[in-house]
């Protein structure tokens, strides 16, 4: 139970890190093809908990056009053995289209 405890204490100032900094994050699960935001990457780009995209391809149309080529490059990167890192920085159309 004390570990829970740990874990639930820990998410939260996790959280409240990202917010403060203003930063989103996700994970992708590469095996379902299933993309998981952080609660306040739903805000930030403007959607409701689970109405974002879920999928890759999904994903990839939210990236700005210009940007989309070095993000594809970089996740291709990121899914090989050798190379499991994945960070990188680009434009997202919002919920609201822009």
């Amino acid at each position: 139970m004390q570990n829970a405890s740990y874990s639930h204490a820990l998410q939260s100032s996790l959280s409240q890190v990202l917010e403060a900094v203003d930063i989103g994050v996700w994970e992708y699960d590469h095996v379902s093809d299933r993309m998981f935001w952080s609660p306040w990457l739903y805000a930030l780009l403007g959607y409701d908990i689970g109405q974002a995209p879920s999928s890759l391809a999904a994903w990839l149309g939210l990236i700005h056009r210009d940007d989309l080529p070095g993000v594809q490059a970089r996740i291709a990167a990121a899914l090989t053995p050798e190379n499991s890192l994945y960070e990188a920085e680009y434009r997202l159309r919002a919920a609201d289209g822009q």
